[in-house]
């Protein structure tokens, strides 16, 4: 595995997190 693959694996598995976070928590993901 290539890390350019371990990078888009952890930006997929951030922009997940970001989404659930911004789904249980909007006053907090939203200035």
């Amino acid at each position: 595995m290539t890390s350019h693959g371990i990078c888009d694996s952890i930006r997929e598995a951030r922009e997940r997190l970001a989404r659930r976070i911004h789904r249980f928590i909007p006053c907090l993901a939203d200035p």
